[in-house]
């Protein structure tokens, strides 16, 4: 593709020397000969993203309707640029575990009697006794995931407090959520008071929107578009709308990721029990992981700082794996300022991304 790309940069400069071939007199990136145009419109930045979506957009987006069962229409109408700019502000590990979560990977007793070949009872849930898939942590109607649903949805909700008018949406979205999870669950959409006409028409119309796409897509991030419509009419209009509005997209998604892995959490206490949350390989490797920096980092601190450092550990430990892996690497931050230390703290985060990529569940 390079190569091509060089043929026909040459080709388009004799062209232009040739006065055959109109160029734009204003060349995008430094040093270039040509402008880059993708459907006739200048690629202004992210060359590298913009030529390989050009590539491949198409077949990922016919791959994505296939996969989900979406028409044209319904892909269109997921809010992807909310999407995008959710999985951009997060922090590269907590990244891997969102990745998990929206592609279905995360080992459910199903996933991991499959993969590890144990007995078929194995497959089913430890409370119910159905099989344990994808999304029947969500889904699970055993009164221990009832109430882990509603704890996190609290947490949900307290999230959202930090933008004003949502009462009402939120609402619609649990409404819409309990539809999904218990057939027999018929609830009105709530009008609320301080809604107008046009105002509850734009709601009935995102949650007919989210209907099309998947309550189950909702809980991994894929939004409708028109819960922005609604938001928009929500807020009084302003210069500054249009970034709230992004702003409270961008937090809707994140909050929505939160709540879903808040439930598998709860899955995880119910298989491990509470107080093993993870498996002795994940325990093992942060401890390995811990004593691997310390011995590293030890001629660079004081003995203050090596006693802080371990006994601190002691207490990380038992957190979640990506919160513990996310305060190694802040700790290891203090040490890029000194002299020689570049190579160190690259090679102790290296462990740490080795260790996130292979230990963060105990599954193959």
């Amino acid at each position: 593709m390079n190569e091509r790309a060089d043929e026909l940069a040459t080709e388009s400069i004799e062209l232009a020397q040739q006065e055959l071939f109109p160029t734009i007199p204003k060349q995008i990136f430094e040093g270039g000969k040509v402008t880059p145009t993708v459907n006739n419109a200048a690629v202004t930045k992210n060359l590298k993203e913009t030529i390989t979506m050009a590539l491949y957009g198409g077949k990922l987006r016919k791959y994505m309707e296939i996969k989900y069962v979406w028409t044209k229409e319904t892909f269109d109408d997921v809010d992807w640029s909310a999407f995008g700019a959710s999985l951009a502000k997060l922090h590269g590990l907590h990244k891997v575990t969102v990745h998990k979560l929206i592609h279905f990977w995360q080992p459910t007793n199903s996933i991991t009697q499959r993969n590890q070949k144990r007995v078929p009872e194995s497959a089913k849930c430890t409370e119910c006794e159905e099989i344990d898939n994808q999304f029947h942590y969500v889904k699970c109607k055993s009164d221990y995931f009832v109430e882990a649903r509603k704890f996190a949805w609290k947490r949900f909700i307290n999230r959202m407090k930090y933008y004003s008018k949502e009462e009402t949406m939120v609402r619609a979205m649990w409404i819409g959520i309990q539809n999904w999870i218990f057939d027999d669950f018929d609830e009105a959409l709530p009008r609320g008071n301080e809604l107008t006409n046009t105002q509850y028409d734009a709601l009935c119309i995102a949650y007919n929107k989210q209907n099309e796409i998947g309550w189950d897509q909702f809980l991994v991030g894929h939004i409708s578009k028109a819960w922005s419509d609604f938001y928009r009419l929500r807020i009084q209009s302003s210069d500054e709308s249009e970034g709230k509005i992004t702003a409270y997209t961008r937090n809707l998604i994140s909050a929505i990721w939160t709540y879903t892995l808040n439930v598998w959490k709860s899955h995880n206490e119910a298989v491990h029990g509470k107080k093993n949350k993870y498996s002795n390989r994940d325990v093992k490797s942060i401890q390995q992981c811990i004593i691997d920096i310390y011995d590293s980092l030890q001629d660079k601190v004081s003995e203050e700082e090596k006693w802080l450092f371990r006994e601190e550990s002691k207490i990380r430990i038992t957190h979640p794996v990506p919160q513990m892996i996310g305060w190694l690497e802040r700790v290891l931050l203090c040490f890029e300022s000194e002299d020689n230390a570049q190579e160190l703290v690259n090679k102790a985060k290296s462990i740490l991304r080795r260790m996130c990529f292979s230990s963060i569940y105990d599954q193959k």
